[in-house]
C-alpha cells in the first residue's frame, strides 16, 4: 500500500500510517491470510528532489 502525501507532507504522521496498517491487517484477517508476527514495514519515498512523496507500507503473509 502506497500513502500518496499533500503539499504539506501532514497525512505522513503517524497517525496515517497507523490507520493504513490497520486496516491492511484487518483485510488481510477478513481474506483469512495469516501474518508474519512484526512483518510490517514502513518505507518513505521520496521525489527526484529529495522531498517526501509517500510512505509505503508493506506486510508478510503465510
Amino acid at each position: 500500500m502506497t500513502l500518496e502525501t499533500s503539499e504539506d507532507d501532514s497525512d505522513l504522521g503517524d497517525l496515517g500510517a497507523e490507520t493504513a496498517q490497520i486496516a491492511m491487517i484487518d483485510q488481510a484477517n477478513g481474506d483469512g491470510l495469516k501474518l508474519v508476527d512484526g512483518s510490517i514495514r514502513q518505507v518513505g519515498v521520496l521525489a527526484d528532489d529529495g522531498t517526501p512523496e509517500a510512505i509505503e507500507l508493506v506486510i508478510a503473509i503465510q
